[in-house]
């Protein structure tokens, strides 16, 4: 599972890396975003993100079947709308369809792991029901150490399973720990590190020029 410290980290793009890198490597990749806010325009653009990179394999109301108009949590997006919330068995079916044929099956968190899907119901809950590796997104701006460590110990505290950690740069603009978060990281925790991906620009922040950066091989093989 692909989560972050906090939303518009990046999550979708280090997945649709992930997923594109992968797939041309002649690897059957699943990905699942089971569910995505703030579609008011349109379909789900996240989602239709990360089934194009992994080769468009599996229908768009599969790899996203839940979508909400409103750019909330799942659980207030769908008070606000009027429409039932997602479900733990929902969600499952879901990966379990996906799963069935591919190698390797990438599910893309709504925010952070604490992030509320329904009622007695946290994204974290998914992970746990799934017991997955999780890959954390975090930013490299001011605050992020907290962020990540709060993450981690969210992780820890339920003894789920850790892939890593994933830097990305959100801002062109760097503050003076831009630089030495990964340093700061490794002070306090034992979290590998798969990629420090650096602010690219808007026109070149692609599955291609973001793969790159990050260590895909260490991280199949830790999968």
């Amino acid at each position: 599972m692909i989560t972050g410290t906090d939303t518009s980290v990046g999550k979708t793009l280090i997945a649709a890396a992930i997923a594109h890198t992968w797939t041309r490597q002649s690897r059957r990749v699943g990905v699942l975003k089971p569910v995505e806010t703030g579609c008011a325009d349109g379909p789900p653009l996240d989602a239709l993100a990360l089934r194009a990179a992994a080769g468009d394999r599996h229908p768009l109301d599969l790899v996203c079947p839940l979508h909400f108009r409103t750019p909330a949590s799942p659980h207030t997006a769908a008070l606000l709308e009027g429409r039932p919330p997602p479900t733990l068995d929902a969600i499952l079916r879901s990966a379990a369809l996906l799963a069935a044929d591919s190698d390797v099956l990438l599910i893309e968190s709504a925010g952070g792991l604490l992030v509320p899907l329904a009622p007695g119901l946290l994204f974290v809950d998914v992970a746990a029901a799934l017991g997955a590796p999780v890959l954390i997104v975090a930013r490299t701006r001011l605050g992020t150490l907290n962020h990540t460590l709060l993450t981690l110990e969210a992780l820890a505290r339920r003894a789920l399973p850790l892939a890593g950690i994933v830097l990305n740069a959100t801002e062109a603009s760097a503050g003076p720990e831009e630089n030495l978060v990964a340093n700061r990281l490794a002070d306090h925790s034992d979290a590998r590190l798969f990629g420090h991906v650096p602010h690219l620009g808007l026109l070149s922040r692609t599955p291609e020029q973001v793969a790159p950066h990050l260590d895909l091989e260490g991280l199949w093989e830790l999968l």
